[in-house]
């Protein structure tokens, strides 16, 4: 036979394509932290590719790449100011870098800062580029309604502007992650809805999204993501949203303790596929097919067996359809006044013998 140049691609040519692994994404309320180590850490201990933060405190805008992994912070204050700021907080990323020995890792192409609490992470998964947004909302106890209402808008328009970027801007799959601070009715609670509550909801009607932690039906214990020390009860903070035509890849969403020593938050931690919805509608026609293929194989006469039972099934209705119209026959009493007579009569002659 004759020679082959490279056995290593020839033994490998009729092999498929290796598949993309799906990437793990999280989102994180850190209490305040800035320290990377520790959100860093807390990535690689549950192993999560994109890991949204929320409530960071950080004097600059900085992007730090430690190990493999590249942190992002949005800037919340200057260092004169330092943390005697109206306790404003911010958000960041903590994402893997793609290299030769982790091909899977996401690609970064850019970060963008819109403001304090909401900022935008485009990378490049499977060849598709994804945004995701991390968002704090900031909560009830000290802060007023005009900030909620800026926060709100500044998101809305967020996404708005990304579902409406055309070339190189626009992204193909688009998830929000962050701390929300609303209270809506949940598995885990059934809570009357508050400010952010409302505001919420109204988000999610506007840009068709959906609420990834309660489409899967999980125990309690797997979806709650803080617990309030002053009001019993669980609730439900930490939130990833995805447009509903690809809701279903983001999955597995259940709740982790990241292990940080400042944060009472748990983390909700999920599985995201971009190549999920495509592979589920080019599989099922596949799998039909083949399915077909198998029958007609194993009964050439199926073509016939078909035939025959159609033919049994119209008969059957015809039947039905003819019994129905027949007039219906009242059921008429066995036992009538001549029986008890008799039946009596025969009662009072065994008296009598």
């Amino acid at each position: 036979p004759p020679a082959i140049a490279d056995p290593a691609a020839a033994a490998t040519a009729h092999r498929a394509p290796r598949r993309q692994r799906p990437l793990s994404i999280a989102t994180l309320n850190v209490r305040g932290s800035g320290r990377s180590d520790e959100m860093r850490c807390a990535a690689e201990m549950h192993h999560i590719d994109v890991l949204a933060l929320t409530e960071v405190y950080s004097t600059t805008h900085c992007v730090q790449h430690v190990e493999g992994r590249r942190v992002f912070f949005a800037q919340t204050a200057t260092p004169e100011e330092g943390r005697t700021r109206t306790g404003e907080r911010g958000v960041g990323f903590v994402m893997t870098e793609r290299s030769s020995t982790n091909p899977d890792a996401p690609r970064y192409l850019r970060f963008e800062a819109v403001c304090t609490r909401v900022a935008v992470l485009r990378v490049e998964v499977g060849g598709l580029r994804c945004a995701f947004v991390a968002a704090y909302a900031p909560p009830h106890s000290n802060h007023d309604a005009h900030e909620r209402a800026t926060f709100w808008a500044a998101l809305s328009e967020t996404l708005h502007s990304i579902a409406n970027a055309r070339g190189t801007d626009r992204a193909q799959r688009v998830v929000v992650m962050g701390d929300f601070n609303a209270h809506v009715p949940n598995p885990c609670r059934k809570c009357p809805a508050n400010e952010n509550g409302r505001a919420l909801l109204k988000l999610l009607d506007e840009h068709q999204l959906l609420v990834a932690n309660w489409r899967e039906k999980r125990p309690k214990r797997d979806v709650w993501t803080w617990r309030s020390p002053r009001v019993s009860g669980y609730f439900v903070h930490d939130l990833l949203l995805v447009p509903v035509r690809f809701a279903l890849e983001v999955r597995r969403v259940h709740a982790v303790w990241p292990n940080m020593e400042s944060c009472d938050h748990r983390m909700p931690r999920a599985i995201f596929d971009p190549r999920y919805n495509t592979a589920a509608r080019t599989a099922a026609p596949r799998r039909q097919q083949r399915q077909e293929e198998l029958l007609r194989d194993a009964f050439p006469n199926a073509s016939r067996v078909e035939e025959l039972y159609k033919q049994v099934c119209d008969a059957y209705d015809a039947a039905e359809a003819q019994r129905a119209q027949r007039p219906k026959v009242f059921h008429q009493p066995w036992m009538t006044d001549e029986l008890w007579q008799r039946i009596r009569a025969k009662g009072e002659a065994y008296r009598r013998w």
